[in-house]
């Protein structure tokens, strides 16, 4: 299912992007289709009519059709090739929990994702909750004090709880940790970091700083070894010093 990438670059995502609740159900069955083999075209199509069922209003359900195909249907073109190999792994069976590949690819895909992601990883490390003014403040901060950053936040946030990495407390608007989800096999794990240094503008980073990313909070990478990512075509391993290596989109 590889495909040709078009030329684009993490500088094209758009800022906000990810500004609906996009439900578990949802995007695994839109990764279980194309894993199957069905053309990106018709899962949409036959997503859109799920979706119209389940979201109320013409408008709002063709908006988190379009946030979920830029999450599996449509990517950017330089996520077309990730994309692929993602649906490749789960063809081989490499997971049963889907959850990382919607997580990478959202990582990768909408840079709004990835700042909440990070936010809400720094606060649970923090304090061992986070709460959604916490996060709002912080992405305001990075992004201004607009009404539609505040409400693509909330967006993001209740996905993750839709998704299983965040549970909703008996306060309202504080989260916990759902726990974080071991990834022991190295090949799923190299997907996962590129897919976080892929969100990243430079395109690399320190190893120590990857597998310890808060963006990644809901996920257990720290068995992963360099040689593990060293192995993968799509990354290069440099040795900066005496100890740290950094990893790069080769």
């Amino acid at each position: 299912m590889r495909s040709a990438a078009a030329s684009t670059t993490q500088r094209d995502r758009p800022e906000i992007g990810f500004d609906r609740v996009l439900k578990l159900a949802w995007v695994d069955r839109a990764l279980a289709l194309l894993a199957q083999g069905s053309p990106p075209t018709e899962v949409r199509e036959l997503l859109r009519d799920v979706i119209a069922a389940e979201v109320s209003g013409a408008d709002a359900a063709q908006k988190t059709v379009c946030v979920l195909s830029g999450l599996w249907l449509a990517p950017p073109g330089d996520l077309v090739e990730l994309r692929d190999r993602a649906v490749e792994l789960r063809q081989g069976g490499t997971t049963d929990t889907p959850l990382v590949f919607h997580w990478g690819m959202a990582l990768a895909g909408y840079p709004l994702f990835r700042k909440v992601a990070e936010a809400a990883g720094r606060l649970l490390r923090l304090q061992g909750l986070c709460s959604a003014s916490q996060v709002q403040r912080r992405l305001q901060e990075q992004l201004g004090e607009r009404q539609i950053v505040s409400r693509a936040t909330r967006h993001v946030l209740r996905t993750l709880v839709a998704w299983g990495a965040l549970n909703d407390t008996h306060e309202r608007g504080l989260y916990e940790p759902a726990g974080a989800r071991s990834v022991d096999d190295s090949s799923l794990a190299a997907w996962l970091i590129e897919a976080a240094l892929r969100a990243e503008t430079s395109g690399r980073a320190r190893f120590s700083g990857l597998i310890r990313s808060p963006a990644l909070f809901p996920f257990d990478v720290s068995n992963t070894r360099v040689a593990d990512l060293a192995a993968s075509d799509s990354l290069e391993v440099h040795r900066e010093g005496l100890r740290e290596e950094v990893v790069a989109i080769a």
